[in-house]
């Protein structure tokens, strides 16, 4: 388990040039604990482009494995799922696969998870599971 003590991780930005060293940082520490770890990031955007062509193709199964086979799971600008139906379905069970799982999930948005409605129920601290942070950056 990378780390569960931040498990999920949410955080807020105001956008910048933080994120790529906070990102980075943040991986860094996660690698150093565990060397074989596996990490994939993806902006939202990606994630949802990646699910429609899934879709499209029958190949959900192989979009499935490629974001759940991974011990960190790091997806950007959360809140532009917030208003597609299919592809929070797919980010919900994804990310209960991987938490099930003991694997971590950092997301970040730049609005908190109370003004992103859609998301709100399955991010906010009493439903997401326990030791969750949400710190803001």
């Amino acid at each position: 388990m990378p780390c569960q003590s931040l498990q999920p991780a949410f955080y807020l930005r105001q956008g910048g040039a933080w994120k790529n060293t906070s990102y980075a940082g943040y991986l860094h520490r996660i690698k150093q604990r565990n060397p074989a770890a596996k990490f994939y990031f993806t902006p939202s955007e990606k994630f949802t482009n990646e699910l429609i062509s899934a879709i499209q193709h029958r190949s959900t199964q192989a979009f499935r494995d490629k974001f759940r086979n991974v011990d960190v799971l790091l997806i950007d600008d959360i809140q532009f799922i917030a208003n597609r139906e299919a592809t929070q379905e797919e980010f919900f069970n994804t990310f209960n696969a991987l938490y099930d799982n003991h694997k971590q999930i950092i997301l970040t948005s730049d609005r908190p998870p109370k003004e992103i409605q859609k998301l709100e129920k399955g991010l906010c601290p009493d439903s997401a599971g326990p030791g969750n942070r949400y710190p803001a950056a």
